[in-house]
């Protein structure tokens, strides 16, 4: 065989594998699941989150967010929402790994994670942990409680996780409509 057609054939072998990689690949890719199946932000009642030793707990009561623990206070009504809204959406990818001692890497070690359970009346719609932002600055690594495994998700941001007791709270001094302002004076 002619050094050019050995060539050639070898370019065409490295070709073919490179698509049957990249093929591979695609087909292996980690699929993802909607986590909580018909989510309705309304039909939660209570969110339970606890990072280390810290837990708040939201109640909704009347259709309005309370925050019941640590204190008891009237809750951010769009902190809640915009977490609860992150929900909807939540999917949950392959399992990216399986092992316990990889936990503090992914910010899934004790103390360190967020956890999250969202609760309909007398029924467990979620609980899951949450750890570190992934790389791409959309997923989030999360694992389910007494579980080794750790997945990719995508659903709401850590930082809404690590909210302070006092960003839930609801810190409105005076509410009032423009319409009722009449004249607004500073004085020295």
């Amino acid at each position: 065989m002619k050094p050019k057609n050995l060539l050639i054939m070898l370019v065409v072998l490295a070709a073919l594998g490179a698509v049957a990689i990249i093929m591979n690949v695609r087909n292996n890719a980690p699929q993802t699941k909607i986590y909580i199946e018909n989510f309705n932000p309304d039909d939660v009642s209570r969110i339970e989150m606890t990072k280390g030793k810290e837990e708040t707990v939201l109640e909704k009561s009347g259709g309005v967010w309370q925050m019941v623990k640590p204190a008891s206070y009237k809750a951010n009504q769009e902190n809640v929402k915009d977490l609860l809204e992150k929900f909807k959406d939540f999917t949950v990818g392959a399992v990216i790994s399986s092992n316990k001692e990889k936990h503090a890497d992914f910010g899934l070690s004790e103390g360190a994670a967020a956890r999250v359970k969202l609760i309909a009346v007398g029924k467990l719609l979620a609980d899951a942990e949450f750890g570190n932002m992934a790389s791409d600055g959309v997923n989030m690594f999360m694992k389910f409680p007494g579980k080794d495994d750790v997945y990719l998700a995508k659903g709401p941001a850590r930082y809404q996780l690590d909210r302070q007791v006092s960003d839930w709270r609801d810190r409105t001094i005076l509410k009032l409509g423009k319409d009722e302002i009449e004249e607004v004076a500073i004085a020295k």
